[in-house]
């Protein structure tokens, strides 16, 4: 036996990977289906996004295209905190797809487009053996290997493992339109040497029968027990699973029955991926197998009521909730965007719009001059992204369309490392109303995935009652379309013009509102005392551990009072950064639409405020200041 290193990872997992396509439209074949959502698919892929959700260090080692699907396969597991180093791109192949429905009834409608795929030739020497032992656990997908694809290379993961006395977990994964060359002799023969060489095995009943080549799921069991002292899992869908740690009984029923959970299906597709996921985090505790398969089950109904696989994959947190009895949510986790932003976001505020138009008419300038100073602050953010060193910071604009949309296709065809908040209020309205008309949710499907819904509320508690009921429906709507979607959410409340505002009013209006079940990811308030922001902290923990914390706005605030504010908050924990407009760019607006200035100059000038601004923070929060 090879002495291994510690650690670095818990699992790492081998096999396909894809990009799934899921009909939006609910109990329809594909023929009937008009729009699809995208998200990463494939054992591997959706079991590695899975642990990582569940707090698992997780790896991959597999092949996309080096074509744009590959990209967003690449970008969405790094944004999930998976590792990428075993994922190679083939520019000689594709990335797979997978498109999928549920149909009638809840039974899946799917094809696969795998011609030439780059996931299933991995050779020998292109298994990072290094990676796979670095990892406590290796999960095998069986899908390939059974179809006479790569077994060599998995064989030589498998053998690296074992050597470093790592973990080896079988998820049968049969996929008979990947083809069965040799027939069901063959293909259970070659499922048979994977059996073999694993601690865990895990199937659902079929795909026993198949690696058994038996027509019955106990003969089938009884084969393989004569093989492998693997604990053997069986699932069974919304009736759990079955636990099978030695001798196999006369009755499925006889063996360790896990009871499954009653959830309203929309989805089964990635239940079995995300009982993986759940069984894994839980084995890696040490737990018994029973409760491994509890936690399995309770992942596979998360997912079953959701529509995508991984993209649905529970978190921690709502693992949690669930196993103590919350019901199962039809929207998906906080989205990506929100889960892994920098702890700290420096955003300059650039959706001021009928500000920005009362400037260029005042100076006799159109439309197209407010666009190009625009995205001449875009590029400040850039310059400043560019030479912050520090990893808890992150730099980030917020940009509307009216003026901003060469900015923002700028921004999305050439990615930036910024935070991008668009907002979705028609600007002045009380109550609350969207620009895209009532119906939100519709245009947030055009959206960047990276975007962040940004959404401004002119709302004070003591307004009349029937305007904050308007206001209170307005900003759940907002809610409720940005979390289906998994869009992170940005709520800004501005209250100061409309009356009082004491020490208490913002965290009483948080308390108001959480308790209508809205949840963002970050709020956006005016600045604050040192008590009022302890008790804004005390409300935000309380309600929602998850939220990203504060941004705090500037206003019409003058240099003392606007450096006095910034500094309190930086002080409070709760407060994750700022989001400033006015202070940064009126000046350098006000000489560019006179035609005092040119482009790059208005550049300089916001990069000099914005700095100013930001060693203000920085020196207040304790950090470094550069």
């Amino acid at each position: 036996m090879i002495v291994a290193p510690e650690p670095k990872f818990d699992v790492v997992t081998l096999g396909r990977i894809c990009v799934d396509l899921y009909a939006q439209q609910s109990g329809v074949r594909l023929d009937q289906a008009s729009s699809f959502a995208r998200a990463v698919g494939g054992c591997a892929g959706n079991i590695a996004i899975g642990c990582a959700r569940l707090g698992l260090r997780a790896a991959i080692v597999t092949a996309t295209g080096a074509d744009s699907f590959g990209a967003y396969v690449k970008a969405t597991l790094e944004a999930e905190n998976v590792a990428t180093r075993g994922l190679r791109q083939d520019a000689a192949r594709c990335t797979a797809l997978a498109f999928a429905s549920a149909a009638p009834g809840g039974a899946p409608d799917l094809v696969f487009f795998r011609e030439n795929a780059a996931d299933a030739v991995t050779e020998p020497a292109e298994i990072d053996t290094a990676l796979i032992v670095s990892a406590r656990a290796l999960v095998v997908s069986g899908a390939h290997a059974a179809s006479g694809i790569g077994a060599d290379a998995v064989d030589v993961a498998i053998t690296a493992a074992r050597d470093a006395a790592r973990s080896v977990v079988l998820d049968i994964d049969h996929r008979p339109s990947f083809g069965t060359p040799g027939g069901a002799a063959a293909v259970a023969s070659r499922l048979t040497a994977l059996i073999e060489a694993a601690d865990v095995v895990v199937g659902t009943e079929e795909e026993w029968r198949i690696a058994g080549n038996a027509g019955s799921t106990i003969d089938a069991l009884l084969s393989l027990r004569a093989r492998s002292g693997a604990v053997f899992v069986v699932k069974r869908g919304s009736r759990g699973s079955v636990v099978l740690r030695a001798a196999i009984p006369a009755r499925l029923d006889a063996g360790g029955v896990v009871p499954g959970f009653s959830v309203a299906l929309c989805n089964p597709l990635g239940a079995g991926d995300a009982f993986m996921a759940g069984f894994i985090a839980r084995y890696l505790e040490g737990a018994a197998p029973e409760d491994c398969a509890r936690h399995g089950n309770a992942c596979g109904a998360i997912v079953a009521a959701r529509l995508l696989c991984s993209a649905a994959s529970p978190t921690t947190q709502e693992l949690a909730a669930f196993l103590a009895g919350a019901p199962a949510s039809a929207n998906p986790p906080r989205a990506t965007a929100a889960r892994n932003a920098p702890a700290t976001i420096l955003a300059l505020a650039l959706d001021h719009r009928a500000q920005f138009a009362a400037l260029a008419t005042h100076h006799g300038r159109d439309a197209r001059a407010i666009a190009t100073f625009k995205s001449a602050g875009c590029a400040a953010m850039r310059d400043l992204a560019a030479t912050d060193t520090r990893p808890e910071c992150g730099f980030g604009v917020l940009l509307d369309r009216d003026y901003g949309a060469a900015a923002l296709d700028s921004l999305t065809a050439r990615p930036a490392p910024l935070w991008i908040g668009v907002p979705v209020e028609r600007p002045g309205s009380r109550p609350l109303a969207f620009e895209a008309g009532r119906d939100l949710g519709s245009a947030l499907i055009a959206w960047p995935e990276t975007h962040v819904v940004k959404c401004l509320a002119l709302y004070h508690p003591d307004d009349p009652p029937e305007l904050r009921a308007a206001q209170d429906v307005a900003l759940v709507q907002t809610g409720e379309a940005a979390r289906r979607l998994g869009r992170a959410l940005l709520i800004e409340l501005v209250a100061s013009p409309f009356g009082p505002v004491g020490e208490a009013t913002l965290a009483d209006t948080l308390a108001h509102l959480y308790a209508l079940g809205l949840h963002p990811d970050w709020w956006k308030l005016e600045m604050q005392s040192a008590a009022s922001w302890r008790r804004i902290e005390a409300v935000i923990r309380h309600n929602d551990p998850d939220c990203r914390g504060v941004l705090v706005l500037g206003r019409d605030a003058g240099d003392d009072d606007l450096a006095n504010g910034i500094a309190t908050a930086a002080a409070a924990p709760i407060v994750a950064g700022f989001a400033i407009g006015r202070a940064i760019w009126q000046e350098a607006a006000e000489r560019f639409c006179s035609g005092a200035i040119d482009e790059a100059a208005a550049r300089d000038m916001m990069i000099e405020r914005f700095r100013a601004m930001v060693s203000l923070w920085w020196r207040n929060r304790g950090g470094l200041v550069s």
